[in-house]
């Protein structure tokens, strides 16, 4: 079956039955929220040449929202093998929930 991605549906499946039953974690402050560096958006950021520690320093809420958008995404296997691959950030643009994000930084450092 052409384009079936397993985790994708298991998230969609898991996530409703999570916030019927109450055990869906409660959304934290991005700003103040513990960061997780074992996440693909921070090999994301290092591959599309940008300081994640430059990022969170000056502003830790836009990094605990690329973080969230991370974490609840679905196709994180998908992401790891794209990040693999000499064009990840072409691969990753049409599911990755950060691309705007990510895009936009990209562009505020090439034009400085």
């Amino acid at each position: 079956m052409a384009g079936f991605d397993l985790e994708r549906l298991i998230s969609r499946v898991l996530t409703p039955l999570r916030r019927l039953t109450g055990t869906q974690p409660a959304p934290a402050d991005p700003a103040t929220a513990p960061r997780n560096k074992d996440l693909l958006l921070y090999q994301r950021l290092e591959q599309a040449g940008l300081d994640a520690g430059y990022i969170e320093a000056t502003d830790p809420a836009l990094v605990g929202k690329l973080e969230q958008a991370c974490s609840r995404c679905g196709y994180t296997g998908r992401c790891s093998r794209d990040l693999d691959e000499d064009d990840f950030n072409d691969r990753v643009a049409g599911y990755c929930p950060n691309t705007p994000k990510v895009d936009d930084m990209i562009i505020k450092k090439q034009t400085g």
